[in-house]
This record gives structure tokens, C-alpha cells and sequence, in this order.
């Protein structure tokens, strides 16, 4: 395990804007988007133990190929390499991890449309991980896995196998006090051998596990097209309803989507869906897509059983998002979030010189009297945000995992092979 301090204790003020504060914390891969994926959920996590204190945790892929999870407690940095043979010229292996209520990390490794690597930590706060076996057929043809954290401590796993634009969404449920997972032996949603779903999830209070997705028709990005949402009866992830809440069959499949947003193919609608609850547990969903001839941000909100959707008019321009694999696109999928009577919105814009930025809003008028603020001074590259917003019910404060990255489209190699990522911490009343 290797253990450093940030003797100095000062934030990088030539890179981020004052009011933040950014610690130090590794080095990893910045030629691609494996460190700042927008599906890395999770990214960066946190963690309170019995007397209080608050352990943040983020994982990082570096150069030659390890996972590293570092924990930032009270400004002391350690950090434990937890798996060697990460492919790192491929953006879609992104490492994600969470915290079950027994502190115990879990960290998935993917290796696109193919395997995965599950390793979990000791009981409680130990730095000694062993490997697992996921709850999955080692049939499947596994990407984008995601992990989630239920009220009381229990996890959900949720994986796409498949490919784009022929997959299914499959799901799985860790109980924290006997340690195991339990699969889902079915599909929550199938592309019926046609199209792809591609998801964004969150929880609410009452432990509820909320999907949102679009559909992409091939490996083409510009087949993508509408927004669909269901969500679970209760924790237990048995039975799903619509917004209308009417039962739904499961899996769920193109001819009988629950759509809420039609966006035609074509609209540069991105295959991200991001979403959250607030504490009444209304969902709200962001992504971009092309209306008219500009490409914006819109938010989506469940008022009663109606979908509103908010269009924030913060860019001026259009561009075309077209072809197969990774593609270096001017803006970043945005990341939402919501505490109290305000939601926010996590971007980056080459509008904006590719700075971070932090959009809040009145989560009752989402596109009324909103307020852009710069997180960074200077351009983030390709970067795209990945948060923690959950310590803000702790001490009113979001954790990033940030670090300059650049890339270019397919992954074709450029200059840059590692650079410095940071934990940046910020109140987003104080910026």
C-alpha cells in the first residue's frame, strides 16, 4: 500500500477556480477516456464509518496498466493497486467501484464486449482485495458494467451484453449482510437482436432503482434516438412499472417502449442518459441532442405522471456525431444532480474553451433564471464529468475525480499517455 500526504495543503489555483479545492491524488491514462468516462459510475465514491468520518475513494487506470484506488481521508491520500492488465487504449474499459454498507470496495474491471475482472476488498476499511466471480454467465459478452448504492448498505450491478446496437441490460443485487449477489435471470431490457439500450440508472429514498435509456439502432451514434424510463415496485427489483406506474412486462423491448422524450435518429442525441431523485423522489434525466439547428442541453422531470422537458439555452452552435466507436465530440455528456430545491448540471463546452462548468438551476423551473459558473480556469481536454454528489447530505460539499484528458476519435493514439488526476472538492454555494 503506498501512503503520502499533501504536505502543503493548498489547491492548484492555477488550474481550478477559486472556492474549490483540488488535492492531488495519482497519475493515470489522459490519451483516451478511460479515467473520465460519463458511464464510470462509479468513478469516485465515498464512504462514512461508524464514528462519522467520511472516506472518499477513486480509481484510476495509469500507464501501464494498473488499478489503483486511492482513499482521501481528512487530506491524507493512500492508495493499493488492486488488479495489473487493464487494456488501457480502449475507453470503454473503465474501472468502476462502490462501497457496501460494510466498507467493503468492489471494483469491476471490463474488458470491451468481452470479460470482467471483480475484485473486493476485506471486511470493513482493509487494503487486501480478492478475486470474485460475477453474477453473470461467463457467456456473456459484457461492457459498460455500473454499480449502485441502495439505502442500508446493498449494491446493484447492472451490465450490458452484447454489442452496440444488438444488446441487453442485465442486473444483479448484492445483499450486504450475507455478502452475495444475487442475478436477475432474465433481461430488464432487450435490444430484441435489433438495437442496443444504452442506460443511465439512480436510487431514490424508498430504495426504488429508476433506469432511463435510449435505443441505438446500429454501431452508428447517429442511430440513437428517444428516451425511455422505468422503475422498480420496491428494492427487491422484481417488477418495474412506467411512469404511468402500469406494470411492465419484462424485459422490456423496442415494440413495447416506454418512451417519454421522441427524438428521431439523426437529432446527435448522445447514448447517455443521466439521472437522479430528489428528496421527494421526482426523477430527472439530462442529455443533449439537436433542436432546430443547435445542439443543447435539456433536462426531463416527472411531474405527476408527465414528462416536462426543460431546454437550456446555453450553446450557439451545431456539429455531427457520426460513425462507429469512440468519437472526440466538442462537448462533454453532462452529469446531474439534485440537493434541496436546486438542481445541477455538470458540463464541459468548447464554447466555453473546454472548461468545467457548473449549471444550477430551480429544480421547480429548471430552464428559468439558471446560473453557469467555471469549476476550472483552464480547458479539461475531452474531459467528461465524473461525481459524487452524495456527499453533499454529509457536508454539503461534491467530490469530482478530475484530470486534464485528451483523445482522438477510435482511440488512435496521440501524444499524452498519463497525466495528474485530482479529487476536487467544491460547495456549490460557495463558488
Amino acid at each position: 500500500m503506498r501512503f503520502f500526504k499533501n504536505l502543503f495543503n493548498r489547491p492548484a489555483r492555477s488550474c481550478f477556480a477559486e472556492g474549490t479545492y483540488s488535492l492531488p491524488i495519482g497519475n493515470g491514462v489522459s490519451s483516451n477516456r478511460i479515467n473520465v468516462n460519463i458511464f464510470r459510475h462509479n468513478g469516485i465514491t465515498s464512504y462514512t464509518d461508524e464514528g462519522g468520518g467520511l472516506h472518499v475513494f477513486a480509481c484510476l487506470v495509469d500507464s501501464d496498466g494498473r488499478v489503483n484506488i486511492y482513499q482521501d481521508f481528512r487530506g491524507i491520500v493512500t492508495s493499493k493497486t488492486v488488479f495489473e492488465g487493464a487494456v488501457t487504449n480502449d475507453a470503454h474499459n473503465s474501472p468502476v467501484i462502490a462501497v457496501d454498507g460494510r466498507g467493503r470496495i468492489h471494483c469491476i474491471i471490463p474488458f470491451h464486449n468481452r470479460k470482467a475482472i471483480y475484485m473486493v476488498s476485506k471486511e470493513g476499511l482493509e487494503d487486501a482485495y480478492c478475486r470474485q466471480s460475477l453474477p453473470f454467465s461467463d457467456s456473456f459478452s459484457l461492457t459498460y458494467p455500473e454499480l449502485y448504492c441502495l439505502p442500508g448498505g446493498d449494491l446493484v450491478m447492472t451490465v450490458r451484453n452484447g454489442k452496440s446496437g444488438n444488446g441487453d441490460i442485465h442486473i444483479a443485487k448484492f445483499n450486504c449482510e450475507k455478502g452475495r449477489w444475487t442475478a436477475i435471470p432474465h433481461p430488464i431490457i432487450s435490444g430484441s437482436g435489433i438495437c442496443s439500450p444504452y442506460i443511465q440508472c439512480c436510487t431514490d429514498s424508498k430504495g426504488r432503482f429508476h433506469i432511463s435509456w435510449c435505443w441505438r439502432d446500429t454501431s452508428d451514434v447517429a442511430t440513437n434516438h428517444d428516451i425511455m424510463y422505468i422503475r422498480s415496485t420496491d428494492r427487491s427489483l422484481e417488477s418495474f412499472t412506467n411512469s404511468l406506474g402500469e406494470q411492465c412486462s419484462l424485459p422490456v423491448t423496442p415494440d413495447l417502449s416506454p418512451i417519454i422524450q421522441e427524438i428521431p435518429t439523426g437529432s446527435m442525441l448522445i447514448n447517455q442518459t443521466t439521472m437522479c431523485t430528489d428528496d421527494d423522489d421526482v426523477p430527472y434525466i439530462s442529455s443533449y441532442w439537436r433542436e432546430g439547428d443547435v445542439i443543447q442541453y435539456h433536462i426531463l422531470k416527472l411531474d405527476g405522471a408527465t414528462w416536462k422537458k426543460y431546454t437550456l439555452p446555453i450553446r450557439r452552435t451545431d456539429f455531427v456525431d457520426s460513425g462507429v466507436g469512440t468519437r472526440r465530440l466538442p462537448i462533454a455528456r453532462p452529469f446531474v444532480f439534485c440537493y434541496e430545491d436546486k438542481l445541477y448540471l455538470l458540463i464541459r463546452d468548447n464554447e466555453r474553451k473546454d472548461r468545467l462548468c457548473l449549471v444550477t438551476m430551480n429544480k421547480e423551473d429548471p430552464a428559468e433564471g439558471f446560473e453557469l459558473k467555471y469549476l476550472s480556469k483552464m480547458g479539461m481536454g475531452t474531459y467528461e464529468p465524473v461525481a459524487d454528489p452524495t456527499t453533499m447530505k454529509k457536508d454539503h460539499k461534491v467530490r469530482m475525480l478530475t484530470g486534464v484528458t485528451e483523445y482522438s476519435t477510435d482511440n488512435r493514439e496521440i501524444d499524452i499517455s498519463k497525466g495528474q488526476f485530482y479529487i476536487l472538492t467544491f460547495d456549490p454555494d460557495g463558488i
